[in-house]
This record gives structure tokens, C-alpha cells and sequence, in this order.
């Protein structure tokens, strides 16, 4: 087994372990993950009517829900550990490319309005922008209470 499996599968653990998983046990070529499932709605809503008409059935009903939700288990390969970190570089990829095109279809849209009042408008943050709407509505409201005074 070559360094860079054992490292993805090794890292996929740790994906798995971040996200709620338990690893049972790992070799080369594959570990074992299991977590407990979530308790089914189902018993939830009977339990939270339970406890509308009597609470002792109610709570019961809660517990033994919880305590009889079983676990997941899922066994993963080197191969299913490589793949997830082709997947997970496709994406950031992916991502990298859309901010790379955004950007540059602000910069062409800012270049195409060099004499407009809308250049100001395309070179702010969405945070930015966000804050000049704001502070526009205050000052027509303001206005708006002024005026109707």
C-alpha cells in the first residue's frame, strides 16, 4: 500500500470522526464506522402526545425511543477513500473557478461602466452593499417622518 492511500483513508477517518462517526477499527485498506442513529420521528411525535394526555406513558414512550434507536455501520475502502478526496478537490476546484469567473465578471462590469454611478456600486462587498441599504432606508424613513410632520 502506497503513502498516499493510507493518508486518504486516514484523512477520510478523520472526516468520519468530525462528523459524528465512531472508527471500530482501521487497517490499509479499510476502516469500520459506526454511529448511533437518530430516534425516529415517529416515536417522538408519540411520545410528545403520550405526554399531552399522561406524562409517565409519554416519557416511556421518549426513553425507549432513544434507547432502541440502533447504531449505522459503514465499512470503507481505500478506494471509497480515494474517490471522496477526488470529489473533495473536484469541488474546491469547482469552487476556486466560480469565484475566479465572479470576480472577473465584476471586474468586465465595472470596465463597462467607467462613466456610470453603478461602478461605485460593483466595487463594494455584499456586506457593504448590505450596509448602504440600510443606511438608505434609515435615511428615508427619516426623511419620510420629517416630511410628514
Amino acid at each position: 500500500m502506497n503513502e498516499a492511500n493510507v493518508s486518504a483513508l486516514q484523512r477520510y477517518a478523520n472526516h468520519f470522526i468530525e462528523t459524528g462517526w465512531t472508527i471500530g477499527s482501521m487497517t490499509d485498506q479499510q476502516f469500520i464506522a459506526t454511529k448511533r442513529k437518530d430516534v425516529n420521528i415517529l416515536v417522538v411525535i408519540f411520545g410528545f402526545v403520550g405526554l399531552l394526555f399522561y406524562v409517565i406513558p409519554g416519557l416511556l414512550i421518549l426513553l425507549l425511543g432513544y434507547v432502541a434507536r440502533g447504531t449505522e455501520t459503514q465499512i470503507v475502502t481505500d478506494t471509497d477513500a480515494q474517490t471522496w478526496q477526488k470529489q473533495k478537490y473536484v469541488a474546491a476546484e469547482k469552487n476556486r473557478q466560480e469565484k475566479e469567473a465572479k470576480i472577473a465578471a465584476n471586474e468586465k462590469r465595472i470596465a463597462e461602466l467607467s462613466e456610470s454611478p453603478l461602478r461605485f456600486w460593483y466595487k463594494l462587498t455584499s456586506e457593504q452593499r448590505a450596509l448602504l441599504i440600510v443606511v438608505i432606508f434609515i435615511i428615508v424613513v427619516v426623511l419620510f417622518g420629517i416630511l410628514t410632520n
